[in-house]
């Protein structure tokens, strides 16, 4: 009589199935892990962080998640927020006139509101802005004061900011500079600067006829030729113009979040590493003055718009990693 095969079967496929469940028992920790490691929200910010700590929290029995970087800095959203940004600065510099900055009113502040009516003028071009980013939630005006305030109200605009009425041209086409600003935190907060910066043009010529945002606003869907630089090296090259220059708003806004983190209380965050990438927008007026735009919580990193940009967002993937894992400093300039 011939012996079974299926008790010798049996084992092989017991002996598999045990192995391959300590593979894949293997691979998830790894794999969770690995994603533990990082917290990258698609929007940047502590709430995001937050939240996502508590999921965790409930999941694994209340045990503190596995997180060693996140990236959304504490108090980001003074940097971001057009009015947060816009109260810091005004309160860092005693209601005074801001350098750097055009000329910016939240009407819902008293001392913003009779500034403004005082030094409202009809013929000015201002901009009311919402707290999106990436040139979205802004509306170029002209006329009266009536119309202007009621257009704030009804809108929901956080920000009203006079608008450049002679800015830098590069053939005739208004430019701004997008520069990368990298906050990390431990247990002290460091700034710094990439190299990579890009350039910004609006799509047709400028013009204050109409209040066109094609002429006013600037993209990044512009097609240019040769006669417009794509990069900030070779803008300043060409403009002769200091990139030191180009930080001065920066090293100023910056100056105005250390006072005013000073001033808080972060005892419960001192254990994790924060970092957070941010895209600076910079204007110069004829005469090459600085002026900040806005600061954008979740620049455009993934969108390539040509080759060089490919190359250089990687590398400034690849430093801020290195500067958040290893604290090296590749390609950027501390401020």
């Amino acid at each position: 009589m011939r012996k079974s095969i299926f008790p010798s079967n049996v084992k092989i496929i017991t002996l598999i199935s045990i192995l391959l469940t300590l593979i894949f028992i293997y691979l998830y920790n790894h794999n969770e892990k690995e994603q533990l490691e990082y917290f990258i929200p698609s929007k940047p910010s502590m709430n995001e962080y937050y939240i996502h700590r508590a999921k965790v929290k409930t999941k694994q029995n209340l045990t503190k998640p596995t997180i060693k970087y996140f990236m959304a800095i504490p108090f980001g959203d003074n940097l971001v927020s057009k009015n947060n940004l816009w109260n810091m600065v005004r309160e860092c510099n005693n209601n005074n006139k801001v350098k750097y900055v055009p000329n910016s009113f939240i009407l819902e502040n008293f001392y913003d509101l009779m500034e403004f009516k005082k030094t409202f003028n009809p013929e000015k071009i201002y901009i009311l802005k919402k707290n999106t980013h990436r040139k979205q939630g802004i509306k170029l005006f002209k006329g009266s004061l009536p119309n202007i305030m009621n257009e704030y109200i009804d809108g929901n605009y956080k920000v009203i900011q006079e608008f450049l009425k002679e800015p830098y041209l590069i053939n005739n086409r208004i430019v701004v500079l997008r520069l990368y600003l990298v906050i990390l935190k431990n247990k002290e907060y460091s700034y710094y600067i990439h190299k990579y910066g890009k350039c910004l043009y609006t799509s047709k010529d400028f013009s204050l006829e109409g209040l066109e945002d094609e002429r006013l606003i600037t993209d990044n869907r512009s097609k240019l030729d040769k006669r417009f630089p794509k990069n900030i090296d070779d803008f300043i090259l060409k403009e002769n113009i200091k990139k030191t220059d180009l930080y001065k708003p920066i090293e100023s806004i910056i100056g105005c979040f250390k006072k005013f983190i000073s001033k808080t209380d972060e005892s419960e965050q001192q254990q994790f590493t924060f970092f957070q990438i941010f895209g600076v927008d910079i204007i110069l007026d004829k005469n090459k003055n600085p002026f900040l735009l806005e600061i954008n919580k979740n620049p455009d990193i993934n969108n390539i718009y040509y080759k060089e940009d490919q190359i250089e967002k990687k590398n400034l993937q690849s430093d801020t990693k290195n500067l958040v894992e290893n604290n090296k400093i590749t390609n950027f300039t501390i401020i």
